[in-house]
C-alpha cells in the first residue's frame, strides 16, 4: 500500500527537451479536450516554475493555470504576486516597458484578477490608474483599447479619475477631463475602427490596413462580448465580425494572419467564439471541409504538451500560452462556466503569509519553500524568532521526519531519534550511521529515494550528470539517487557546472527539496 508523506503534518520536527510532432484525434461536436488541455497545462507548470511580470515571463501562463483551476504547487501564485509586488514598489508603480505600451498594465491587471488579487492596490499602487487616459491607452491603437476594456472588466469598477491620479501617473486630464477613460469611450473607440464602418462591406478589425485581421477581429469580439446584449451597435458589429471570421477561415479549419497560417490566430478565434457562446468545434460556420477551428488548433500540438507557431515548427512560448488559454476557454464554455476573461468566479486570494522569522524575508529565494515547510509542520524555527536557513539538518532529523510521515510509532528510546533510526533501518531508508552528523546533499536525496521506494513510487528516472564538473565526487552508493533527484527536479546544481554532492544540506535546501517531493514526486501513482 502506498504511504504518503502528507502524514508529515503530524511530525515532531519543527526545502531542453526533444520536440516530436503529435497529430491528435479530430474534435467532435461534443469535443473532449481534457487530455490535450491537461498535457499543455502540465507543460506550462513544469517549464514556467517562477512566473513574473512580462509578456513572455509567465503572465499568460498564470492566467491559463488559474482559469483552468490547474493544481499548481503551493506558493506558485503567491510567489508570482510577491515578485510583481516587489517590482511595482521598486519602480514606484511604473512598469518596465510601459512608456508607450499601456497593455503592460492591462495584461498584469488581468493576471492578478484571475488569481483573486486586487489590482487597485499592489504595493500601495492602483495599477488601473495607468488606464485612466484615453490618449495614453490608445497609443497602441485598437489593441490598447481592447485590452484596457478587458482589464477594467476583470478588475471591476471604473477607471480612476485621471486628474486625481495625475500626481502618480503624470497624465494630463485635458479640459474638463476630456481625456478620462470610461468603458463607453473604449467601446466607441473600438466600434469606430470597424473596417468599412457604415458601408455594406463593413466588418472586422485590423491594426492597420483595410483587410480584416483574424487576431484583432477576435480580440475585439472578446472585449465587446459582455456588452452585446445592451447595445444594438455592439451586437451588430459582433455579428459582422463573426461573419468575417467565418469567411476568412481556411478550408482546413485554421486561420492565417499576415498570409501565414498560425496557431495564435486560431487560438484567438476560439477565445472569441466561446466568449460569444459559439461552439468552435461544431458550429457549421466554423467547421470547414478539413475540420473545425478546434481541430485546426490541435494540429499544432507537440508531444511535449507545447504548441508550435506554424505547422512543423518547434514549440513556441507565446503559441503555447495562447493555445492553453484557448483550450481553457473551450473547457469553461463546455462546462457552462463564466468565459475566460469574466473574473466573477475568481476566488479571492488567501491572505499572504507573513514570515514569523527575522532571518526569512520575501526577498529570499527560499521564502516560499520555508512558508510551505512551516505551514505543513515539516520544520519550525530554532528559537529566538529565527529559522536559520543556512543551518544544518542532521541525519537524525531527516529520518525522524520520514518515520513520522509513515505513521511509525517512534516514541521512547534511548535517544530522541532511536526509534526513528530503528524504523529507518528496518525499511531500508537509512543505514543508521552517524545520526547526529549534518546530512549532505547526496545523503538527503538517498534517504528520499529510499523512502520513495518504500512508498512504492516509481524511482526509475535517471539524469546524465556529465554536465557537472564535480560529478566524479558523487559517492559510488549515491550515484543513482543523485541521478534520480536531478531527473525528477528535486535538486539542481549549486551552479551551472557543480552539483556539490558532499556539501552539507542547509535547512533552506531541505525545505525546498521536501516541498518539491510533496508537490511533484508524492503525487505519482503507485507502481
Amino acid at each position: 500500500m502506498k504511504k504518503t508523506i502528507r502524514k508529515i503534518i503530524g511530525a515532531v520536527l519543527s526545502a531542453a527537451m526533444t520536440i516530436a510532432p503529435l497529430v491528435p484525434a479530430r474534435a467532435s461536436a461534443s469535443a473532449d479536450i481534457s487530455a490535450p488541455l491537461s498535457k499543455t497545462l502540465a507543460y506550462l507548470a513544469q517549464t514556467v516554475t517562477a512566473p513574473q511580470f512580462g509578456t513572455g515571463a509567465g503572465e499568460w501562463t498564470v492566467l491559463a493555470l488559474s482559469r483552468s483551476a490547474y493544481s499548481v504547487p503551493q506558493g506558485y501564485f503567491s510567489g508570482y504576486y510577491s515578485r510583481v509586488e516587489r517590482l511595482v514598489r521598486e519602480n514606484s508603480g511604473v512598469l518596465p516597458g510601459s512608456s508607450a505600451k499601456k497593455t503592460e498594465y492591462s495584461r498584469l491587471i488581468i493576471a492578478l484578477s484571475a488569481i483573486g488579487r486586487n489590482a487597485r492596490d499592489v504595493g500601495g499602487y492602483d495599477l488601473t490608474a495607468w488606464l485612466s487616459s484615453m490618449p495614453k491607452v490608445t497609443q497602441q491603437g485598437i489593441n490598447g483599447a481592447v485590452f484596457a476594456l478587458i482589464a477594467l472588466d476583470a478588475a471591476g469598477g471604473e477607471a480612476p479619475d485621471v486628474a486625481k491620479t495625475s500626481a502618480v501617473t503624470g497624465y494630463d486630464a485635458g479640459a474638463g477631463s476630456a481625456n478620462q477613460v470610461t468603458r463607453q469611450k473604449l467601446i466607441d473607440y473600438i466600434l469606430d475602427r470597424e473596417l468599412g464602418k457604415g458601408t455594406p462591406s463593413a466588418g472586422g478589425f485590423a491594426l492597420s490596413g483595410a483587410i480584416a485581421d483574424p487576431d484583432l477581429t477576435a480580440m475585439a469580439c472578446q472585449a465587446l462580448a459582455p456588452y452585446r446584449g445592451g447595445s444594438s451597435n455592439v451586437s451588430a458589429a459582433i455579428n459582422r465580425a463573426v461573419s468575417v471570421l467565418s469567411s476568412s477561415q481556411l478550408p482546413n479549419g485554421g486561420f492565417a494572419s499576415w498570409e501565414s497560417e498560425n496557431s495564435e490566430s486560431v487560438s484567438q478565434a476560439i477565445m472569441a467564439l466561446t466568449a460569444l457562446g459559439i461552439d468552435p468545434a461544431s458550429d457549421p460556420r466554423f467547421v470547414k471541409s478539413g475540420g473545425s477551428a478546434l481541430d485546426a488548433l490541435l494540429r499544432f500540438a507537440d508531444a511535449s504538451g507545447g504548441f508550435a507557431h506554424i505547422a512543423g515548427g518547434g514549440v513556441n512560448g507565446m503559441a503555447t500560452d495562447q493555445a492553453a488559454l484557448a483550450l481553457t476557454a473551450y473547457s469553461r464554455f463546455s462546462q457552462g462556466k463564466a468565459s475566460l476573461y469574466d473574473m466573477s468566479d475568481a476566488a479571492p486570494a488567501p491572505e499572504p503569509w507573513v514570515s514569523p522569522f527575522t532571518d526569512v524575508s520575501e526577498n529570499d529565494w527560499f521564502y516560499t519553500f520555508v512558508e510551505y515547510a512551516y505551514k505543513n509542520k515539516l520544520m519550525s524555527g530554532v528559537g529566538g524568532g529565527r529559522f536559520d536557513p543556512n543551518g544544518r539538518l542532521t541525519r537524525a532529523m531527516v529520518v525522524t521526519i520520514l518515520a513520522n510521515s509513515a505513521g511509525a510509532d517512534i516514541a521512547g528510546g534511548e535517544a530522541w531519534w532511536s526509534r526513528a533510526r530503528e524504523w529507518g533501518m528496518k525499511n531500508g531508508v537509512t543505514d543508521g550511521t552517524n545520526m547526529e552528523a549534518p546530512i549532505t546533499r547526496e545523503q538527503l536525496v538517498t534517504m528520499l529515494m529510499n523512502y520513495a521506494r518504500f512508498s512504492e513510487i516509481d524511482i526509475s528516472a535517471r539524469a546524465d550528470l556529465a554536465k557537472y564538473t564535480d560529478s566524479g565526487t558523487v559517492s559510488f552508493w549515491a550515484v543513482e539517487p543523485v541521478q534520480w533527484a536531478v531527473a525528477v527536479g528535486l535538486i539542481t546544481g549549486k551552479s551551472a557546472t557543480e552539483i556539490a554532492p558532499t556539501d552539507g544540506a542547509t535547512r533552506a535546501e531541505a525545505a525546498t527539496i521536501l516541498m518539491k517531493y510533496l508537490e511533484n514526486i508524492e503525487k505519482q501513482t503507485t507502481k
